[in-house]
C-alpha cells in the first residue's frame, strides 16, 4: 500500500510540475504525452509495476475479502501473463484452462456473486468489515514498537475476554464505547511522504538506466518482460488448442 501510493504520488510530479511551468492544468490527455515523451528506464518500469501489477494486487485483494467474482478476475488477468515469462509448462496450461472455465461460466458466476453478497449485506456482515474490523481490535492491545509472537498470541487468543473488560471499563468510566458503524480506512500519510522522500532524494526516476531504488542495475529487458510473456501466452494458446 505504501509503495504503491508512493510512487503513483512521484510519478504525476513530472508532469504536473511541467504544467505549473507554463500555468496549465494538469490533464488526462496531456499525461499520455508526457509518457510518450519519456526516456527514463526507471519511470517506464515503475508505471506498469505500479498501475498495472501492484494495482492487480490491490483489486484481487479487495475481491477475495468482498467476495466479489469480477474484482477477483480482473487482477488474475492483469497478473496472468507473468506466468508465462518463466517456464512452468504445468501453469501455463492450467491458466488457459482456467480462462477458458471462466469465460464459459460468466454469467453462473456473476449470478452466483450476486445472490452471496445480497445475503452477506442483509445480515450486515460484509466480509471486508469483519476481517477489518478484527485486525483493528486486536491492534488496540498491541504495545508500542514491534510486538513478538508471543504478544500477538496472548491477544489474538484473548481478543474476545479484553473486548468484554473494555466494555466494563466504559460503563464504569460512563464512556461512550467505539462507533458501531466504524469502517477501516488506511491512515498512512506519513509513512506514503516518508517513502516519497526516499524516492525524490534518490532522484530514481531521473536514472537513464534501469535500476533498484538503491542504483543497483537491472536487466534492461524487465521493461518489455509482459508484452514478451503476453505474446508467448498467445503462442502457447495457439499451439495447444486453447481459445
Amino acid at each position: 500500500m505504501i509503495f504503491m501510493h508512493s510512487m503513483a504520488q512521484e510519478q504525476l510530479v513530472p508532469y504536473c510540475s511541467q504544467e505549473a511551468k507554463t500555468n496549465s492544468n494538469p490533464i488526462l490527455s496531456g499525461y499520455f504525452s508526457y509518457l510518450n515523451g519519456s526516456t527514463s528506464s526507471n519511470y517506464k518500469f515503475m508505471l506498469e509495476v505500479v498501475f498495472t501489477y501492484c494495482l492487480a494486487i490491490f483489486v484481487f485483494r479487495a475481491g477475495i475479502r468482498r467476495n466479489n467474482s469480477n474484482a477477483i478476475q480482473a487482477g488474475k488477468v492483469k497478473f496472468s501473463p507473468l506466468f508465462f515469462g518463466f517456464n512452468m509448462p504445468f501453469i501455463w496450461i492450467s491458466e488457459i484452462q482456467l480462462s477458458e472455465y471462466n469465460v464459459r461460466h460468466k454469467s453462473w458466476r456473476s449470478q452466483t456473486n450476486l445472490t452471496v453478497l445480497v445475503v452477506m449485506i442483509q445480515k450486515e456482515k460484509v466480509v471486508d468489515f469483519v476481517l477489518e474490523n478484527i485486525n483493528r481490535k486486536s491492534k488496540m492491545w498491541m504495545p508500542s514498537g514491534l510486538p513478538d509472537k508471543k504478544k500477538w498470541r496472548e491477544v489474538c487468543r484473548n481478543i474476545d475476554r479484553l473486548d468484554e473488560l473494555q466494555d466494563h471499563m466504559y460503563n464504569i468510566l460512563h464512556l461512550q464505547p467505539a462507533d458501531d458503524d466504524y469502517v477501516f480506512s488506511y491512515d498512512l500519510p506519513e509513512e506514503i511522504f516518508n517513502f516519497r522522500k526516499i524516492i525524490r532524494n534518490s532522484s530514481y526516476f531521473d536514472q537513464k538506466e534501469l535500476t533498484t531504488l538503491q542504483g543497483k542495475p537491472l536487466d534492461r529487458e524487465l521493461i518489455d518482460f509482459t508484452n514478451k510473456s503476453r505474446d508467448h501466452r498467445n503462442d502457447f494458446s495457439i499451439t495447444s488448442g486453447g481459445e
